[in-house]
């Protein structure tokens, strides 16, 4: 009799466990990086300045920060339980590592910062053109009614003269993503980034002149899962109700078979 009971629990809940509904789940993942170049002109670049910036939180009031400053290169690093933040300049590169993947009834967020500022001697009367190449990867993902998802990027550069910055509307670029309730976008771990682009920028320079160049990159993620049961309409089971019933079934026969046997 023993047997016979601890038979038809351990089937029963085999079926109760398969007919659940898949935990909640929202993700948000987005790489970015690229590089400073001069395109056009006669000139050298001399000193630089190189910061960024990393911050992560949650819902549960945890939070992480990190930020450096230095000459040619800057690396910071913040993370959480279920958030974590890169950031980094070196030499002409720069880039960003952000990622968020919230529990369930929880939001989570992360944000990074980079800039990268240098001067440069002009030899020659005539315009001077630099350029930013970057790419980005990017993905969002969200499981169930309620999740919801975003990831936002904004690219800067400007040039000028001693330290001052002039700024056009083509020099800047920026995108922002959004997805929810089992929607999903991206492909962070994809061969071909999600977004590429160059930006340039070009001023009239004199011999003589010391130019200032300028990037900067900000950009931020953010997730959350919901905590609300599936709606009946929403993404099955792993095995449907009809599934797990005729497993309940088949249990409930083969305990009956083997009473008739006496082998229980």
């Amino acid at each position: 009799m023993k047997r016979s009971v601890l038979l038809t629990v351990a089937v029963s809940l085999t079926a109760i466990l398969l007919v659940s509904p898949a935990a909640n789940a929202s993700e948000s993942y987005n790489w970015v990086e690229g590089y400073i170049f001069l395109d056009e002109g006669d000139g050298e670049l001399m000193e630089a300045l190189s910061s960024a910036y990393a911050y992560v939180e949650d819902s549960d009031d945890e939070w992480d920060e990190d930020e450096w400053e230095d000459e040619f290169e800057a690396w910071v690093e913040a993370e959480i339980d279920n958030a974590y933040a890169y950031a980094w300049v070196e030499d002409d590169w720069m880039g960003l590592q952000l990622e968020v993947w919230p529990d369930t009834g929880m939001s989570a967020y992360a944000q990074g910062e980079t800039f990268m500022g240098a001067t440069f001697e002009v030899f020659d009367d005539g315009d001077v053109t630099f350029g930013f190449d970057f790419e980005i990867w990017s993905e969002l993902i969200t499981d169930n009614p309620g999740d919801w998802a975003s990831a936002a990027t904004e690219i800067t550069i400007g040039i000028g003269i001693d330290d001052t910055f002039d700024f056009d509307e083509e020099d800047y670029w920026d995108i922002e993503d959004y997805v929810s309730d089992g929607e999903f976008c991206g492909d962070y771990w994809g061969d071909d980034p999600t977004y590429w682009d160059t930006l340039y920028i070009t001023r009239y320079f004199e011999a003589g002149d010391v130019g200032s160049i300028g990037v900067w990159i900000n950009s931020e993620v953010e997730a959350y899962t919901t905590d609300e049961e599936l709606e009946e309409d929403g993404p099955p089971a792993h095995i449907p109700a009809p599934g797990a019933m005729l497993l309940a079934g088949l249990g409930t026969a083969l305990t009956g078979y083997l009473r008739r046997r006496q082998a229980i």
